[in-house]
C-alpha cells in the first residue's frame, strides 16, 4: 500500500511540471471519462462492454440487444462526469445544491425501470459503524462514523466534509475517503438504488480533483476487491477500502506523470495536426454523417424536427380547407423489420400527433418510415366534384432520411392504402443535433404551392 508521505511526494513531482499540452490533456481526459463511465455503470449491473461504452460515446453507437436503459445511464454518467469537472474548474465547493444537481443529472429520465438485481453493497446497520477515529496499521489516521455520529442526511455530510477542510487535520486523499463512505451509508437520495453508488464515486472524485490529484476511478474490473473492502469497513476496519483507494490514487498519479513527462514523436505530432484539420473540413459539411440511426436518434428527431414539420405543413395547407366538403388525416409508420403498418385516421392532426410523439419516444425497434396524409374529400363545384390529397413520407436509413411526396386525386379508401415508397424527393438530410426550422417552412411551402398548381390543373376555369 502506498502512504500518505508517497501521495505527497507524487503530488509534488505532479505540481511541479508544465502543463499538459491540449492534445495529452484531452487525450487523458477522454479515456479517464470513459473508463470512469463504463467502470461506475459496470459496478451496479450496468450490461455494456467497454468497447460498448467507447462506441456510444464517442460514436453514438448503440449496442445491438443491449436495454436502452443501459445506454442512457451511461450518456447521463457522462453528463454528470462532465458537470463535477466544471463544478470543479470553477472552484464550487461542496454543496447540498451541487451533490442534488449531480444526482438529478445520474438520473435523467425519472421513469427508468429499476434493475431486477439488488444493489450489490448495503451499508451495515448503525449497531455495526465503526469508530470516530481509527490508526490503521500503516500509521495512518482516518476518521468514521460512530453510530451516534452517522450521517442521517446529504447536509450532515456536507457539513461534516467542509469542517474537516476548514479544519486541515486529515489528508486530501483520507478525506476524499471519507466523503465517499460516509455518503454511501445515507440511504439513497432516490427510490432507484442504482444511483447511489456512482454519486457516491462522483463525490470521491469531487474531494480529489479538488485538492490537485487526478481522476481515480474504481474499475469494474476490481469490483470484488471494492466491495469486500466497504464491508469489512462496516464492521469497523478501514484499513482494506483506504488501502485500495490510496493505491488507486498513486497509480493515477503515476499515469498522469507518465503522460506528462512523454513527448510524441514529431511524426505522430504532424499526423495528429492534419488529421484535426481534415476532422474539421468534414464535420463542417452539411452532409457529415453526425448521427446514426438508433433509438435515440428516432426520439429525438420527432422532437426537434418531425413534429414541428407536420404541425407547420397542416398550418400552411389550412388555406385549402374551405375549397372541400371535408378534410381527413392519416400517420402511418413502418419498423425496420417490414412487420405491417400501423396506420392511423383522424379527422384532426393533434390525436395523431399525440400517437407519434409517444411511438418515437417509447418504441423498443426502428422505425423505417412515417407517412403524413392529408384528404380533402368533395371539392365544392357540382358536377365537378374531386378530392385532393397530399401524402408526404419520411423515410429512415442507417445515417440520414429523405422526405418525399405525393399528391392524386384518389377517393378516400384508395387514400389510406399508404404507399411506402413516393417517387418525388422533396429534402434529403444526415441526422443533426439542430435542424433549420425555417428551411422545413419553405419546403412546406413549397408543396402547398403544387397543391394550387393541381387544383389549377383541375379547374383552369376557376383558377385563371
Amino acid at each position: 500500500m502506498a502512504s500518505f508521505a508517497e501521495l505527497d511526494q507524487l503530488k509534488a513531482e505532479l505540481d511541479t511540471l508544465p502543463p499538459l499540452s491540449p492534445d495529452q490533456e484531452a487525450g487523458l481526459l477522454q479515456e479517464s471519462w470513459l473508463e470512469w463511465n463504463y467502470s461506475s455503470n459496470a459496478l451496479e449491473g450496468n450490461s455494456l462492454t467497454l468497447s460498448e461504452t467507447r462506441r456510444l460515446l464517442r460514436q453514438d453507437l448503440t449496442a445491438p440487444g443491449k436495454p436502452l436503459r443501459d445506454h442512457l445511464r451511461i450518456r447521463h454518467h457522462d453528463e454528470a462526469v462532465r458537470r463535477l469537472e466544471e463544478a470543479v474548474r470553477d472552484q464550487r465547493p461542496l454543496t447540498e445544491t451541487l451533490v442534488q444537481e449531480l444526482n438529478q443529472l445520474l438520473q435523467g429520465s425519472p421513469v427508468l425501470p429499476p434493475l431486477a438485481a439488488p444493489h450489490p453493497y448495503q451499508a451495515a446497520p448503525a449497531s455495526r459503524r465503526p469508530s470516530a477515529q481509527v490508526l490503521t496499521p500503516t500509521g495512518e489516521l482516518f476518521y468514521f462514523a460512530t453510530p451516534d455520529q452517522a450521517p442521517a442526511s446529504l447536509p450532515d455530510v456536507v457539513n461534516w466534509y467542509q469542517q474537516e477542510l476548514t479544519q486541515g487535520s486529515q489528508h486530501p486523499v483520507a478525506l476524499a475517503v471519507g466523503l465517499h463512505y460516509r455518503f454511501l451509508r445515507l440511504p439513497p437520495l432516490q427510490e432507484e438504488a442504482y444511483y447511489h453508488g456512482p454519486l457516491a464515486r462522483l463525490l470521491l472524485n469531487y474531494g480529489l480533483l479538488s485538492r490537485g490529484y487526478p481522476i481515480t476511478v474504481v474499475r469494474a474490473t476490481d469490483r470484488n476487491h471494492y466491495y469486500a473492502a466497504l464491508t469489512v469497513a462496516d464492521s469497523g476496519n478501514p484499513e482494506p477500502l483506504l488501502r485500495f483507494l490510496i493505491d488507486n490514487v498513486a497509480a493515477a498519479s503515476q499515469v498522469r506523470l507518465q503522460t506528462a513527462t512523454s513527448e510524441p514523436p514529431h511524426e505522430t505530432a504532424y499526423l495528429d495536426q492534419k488529421l484535426a484539420q481534415l476532422k474539421k473540413k468534414l464535420l463542417g459539411r452539411e452532409d457529415a454523417i453526425v448521427l446514426t440511426w438508433n433509438l435515440e436518434t428516432q426520439a429525438k428527431l420527432y422532437y426537434y424536427l418531425l413534429e414541428e414539420w407536420l404541425k407547420d405543413l397542416q398550418k400552411q395547407t389550412a388555406r385549402f380547407d374551405d375549397l372541400f366538403v371535408e378534410k381527413s388525416f392519416l400517420l402511418g409508420y413502418y419498423e425496420v423489420t417490414e412487420g405491417a403498418p400501423v396506420i392511423q385516421t383522424a379527422p384532426a392532426l393533434a390525436p395523431l400527433l399525440e400517437s407519434a410523439a409517444f411511438v418515437f419516444n417509447n418504441a423498443s425497434e426502428l422505425l423505417r418510415q412515417l407517412s403524413l396524409g392529408i384528404s380533402w374529400q368533395a371539392f365544392r363545384l357540382r358536377g365537378h366534384t374531386f378530392n385532393l390529397n397530399l401524402l408526404v413520407s419520411f423515410t429512415f436509413d442507417d445515417y440520414g432520411f429523405q422526405v418525399q411526396y405525393q399528391i392524386n386525386e384518389l377517393d378516400e379508401e384508395d387514400f389510406y392504402i399508404v404507399q411506402p415508397a413516393l417517387t418525388t424527393t422533396l429534402h434529403d438530410s444526415t441526422y443533426r443535433d439542430k435542424y433549420d426550422l425555417d428551411h422545413v417552412a419553405q419546403l412546406n411551402h413549397e408543396l402547398a404551392t403544387r397543391l394550387y398548381n393541381h387544383l389549377a390543373d383541375a379547374v383552369p376555369a376557376l383558377a385563371g
